[in-house]
């Protein structure tokens, strides 16, 4: 009985354990889109800047010259806002991946305990076996002695 409770409980820790695994990698995938935005966005301004820089060696008027670096200040905030998002997305994903690794190592000790009290007991009934066997043995060698 106590068997079948510890696989019950096995059960539901396993539960817990695979919807942990499903946070932890949809946390994961969060945080790859966000560092894939970050990214982008970086590119882009690289991209920008340079753009900016040939159009300055060519001659470009001062009014949209300081538009453009108003929009490269615009976009670095853009860049810092991605990049404080990443980041948050790095602590959960972390946060996510402590909670799977406890429902795992809270799995596999059920199993342990329920591999030793499957142990313990195929040693006893084993135990159990022989000293039957041993009795048999020994009435025999008793019946031999008497006759």
């Amino acid at each position: 009985m106590a068997e079948q409770q510890l696989l019950l409980v096995l059960e539901l820790e396993h539960r817990k354990e695979q919807k942990a695994l499903q946070n932890y990698q949809a946390a994961q995938h969060q945080l790859n889109l966000q560092s894939q935005k970050l990214e982008q966005l970086n590119q882009y301004r690289a991209q920008y800047i340079r753009n900016i820089s040939q159009d300055a060696s060519q001659g470009v008027e001062s009014l949209r010259y300081q538009q453009s670096l108003a929009f490269v200040g615009q976009l670095d905030q853009a860049c810092e806002m991605q990049a404080k998002q990443q980041s948050q997305a790095v602590l959960v994903a972390e946060q996510r991946k402590s909670i799977w690794i406890q429902h795992q190592q809270k799995r596999k000790a059920i199993e342990q305990l329920i591999d030793k009290k499957r142990s313990a007991a195929q040693l006893a009934k084993s135990r159990k076996e022989q000293a039957v066997h041993d009795d048999f043995a020994l009435q025999r060698f008793i019946q031999k002695q008497k006759k």
